[in-house]
């Protein structure tokens, strides 16, 4: 589970790397039972061991990160992304950035592919951030899913991509799936006058017409920002 965003690698480009207690999600073909492996390597590391208890299979499947909610049904991984994410440093939050994989035969080498993007936005001021809320309109002018169940066909041959799930019993998403919010804490986060400080959220892939950025200090200014220029969020390679 790659869950931390390393140095930078060049312009515009940086390693996605493993955190020691990472968990991953694991099936075998037969999708009996989802089993949870865990790294107990150090932090910061381009490749990571995991250990865990499985059945016997000759293909297996792979997904980051692991949670009681993760299903796996009709070869499709079903998860959630969360409508909230908080505030790291540096990154984005730890288990909230999605991966699959799979192997066969006697391969043990898992090597995985980002489902999602990440959205950077650099602020400059003298204010403490509370919050930062995104939601972006699509090519017809509706709201675009950005958080709640998606599912993953682990069918892929070349690129994995995620789908919207709705919910048992609903016919259209819940409100709260248009929006992400970024929890900045009880305390906010001081911005450095001039000095830009980065807030990282992770976003599905796809093109957004348009957009919205809602920012709220921690004495209740409220800064709202619309994108009028398309905003391409595109699959994360490293």
């Amino acid at each position: 589970t790659k869950t931390v965003i390393g140095e930078s690698t060049g312009e515009n480009s940086r390693k996605v790397l493993w955190l020691s207690n990472d968990e991953l999600a694991v099936v075998g073909e037969s999708g009996f039972r989802v089993s949870r492996f865990i790294t107990l390597d150090a932090d910061s590391s381009e490749t990571s061991s995991f250990e865990g208890e499985i059945e016997d299979a000759y293909n297996y499947f792979a997904l980051y990160p692991y949670s009681e909610r993760v299903s796996y049904e009709n070869n499709k991984f079903r998860f959630y992304l969360p409508t909230v994410q908080s505030y790291k440093a540096g990154s984005f939050e730890t288990a909230t950035f999605p991966m699959v994989s799979k192997i066969g035969g006697e391969d043990n080498t898992l090597n995985f592919q980002n489902l999602c993007g990440v959205l950077a936005l650099n602020l400059k001021g003298e204010e403490t951030i509370s919050s930062i809320t995104f939601s972006g309109k699509g090519a017809d002018g509706n709201h675009m899913v950005v958080s709640g169940p998606f599912t993953v066909d682990m069918g892929y041959e070349e690129f994995p991509t995620m789908t919207y799930a709705l919910e048992p019993n609903k016919t259209t998403p819940e409100i709260s799936t248009y929006h992400i919010t970024l929890n900045c804490g009880v305390d906010g986060v001081a911005l450095n006058g001039g000095t830009e400080t980065p807030f990282y959220m992770v976003l599905p892939c796809g093109t957004y017409t348009s957009f919205s950025v809602v920012i709220v200090t921690t004495d209740g200014e409220v800064m709202y920002k619309q994108g009028t220029k398309p905003l391409n969020i595109i699959r994360s390679t490293s």
